[in-house]
Parts: C-alpha cells; sequence; structure tokens
C-alpha cells in the first residue's frame, strides 16, 4: 500500500513538474505557480480525498481506517497550501 500510494505521490509531482516547466527549490517543486495548474491540482486532490474517506469508512479501525483519513488530511493540506501560494505568487507580482 506504500508503494503504491508513493508511486501515485511521485506521478503527480512529476506532472506538477513538467506542467510548471521545470522550475526550481523544494517549494517550487512541490507547490503549483499559476491558476491553470491549481484548476487541475485542486479537484484531483479532492478526488484522491474523498477516495481516503471512503477508504477510511470501509474500515472501521485498524491500519487502512487511519491510511484513510491520513490521505484525506494530507489531500487537504497539498490543497490549502497550494491555493495560498499561487494567491502569493499573485499577489507579489502585483506589488512589481
Amino acid at each position: 500500500m506504500i508503494v503504491i500510494l508513493g508511486a501515485i505521490a511521485l506521478a503527480f509531482l512529476r506532472l506538477k513538474y513538467r506542467l510548471d516547466g521545470g522550475s526550481s527549490g523544494l517549494v517550487d517543486f512541490l507547490l503549483v505557480e499559476d491558476m491553470w495548474n491549481l484548476a487541475l491540482v485542486v479537484p484531483l486532490f479532492a478526488v484522491i480525498g474523498l477516495a481516503g474517506l471512503f477508504l477510511a469508512h470501509a474500515w472501521e479501525s485498524g491500519a487502512m481506517h487511519a491510511a484513510g483519513l491520513a490521505l484525506f488530511i494530507v489531500s487537504g493540506v497539498i490543497i490549502f497550501l497550494d491555493l495560498k501560494h499561487v494567491f502569493d505568487r499573485l499577489e507579489a507580482r502585483s506589488h512589481c
């Protein structure tokens, strides 16, 4: 299960890196930079978060329940960090 989640995460990171044109730095590698990519990432991670909730609901307790909840929480955090990063960049451009 961990390998599958790692492979999915790596695929998303590589896709994001490709869409952004190969930006530099760890934060720039992990977070999107413009509204077009944000429009792709938010629904994608919303679906992943919902899948985590369904996974947690399928198992009432145990490791799979915790993994589903963790997937939901991490997806939410990624969405909010991407939103903040994009709007911070837009604000910085408007002040220049």
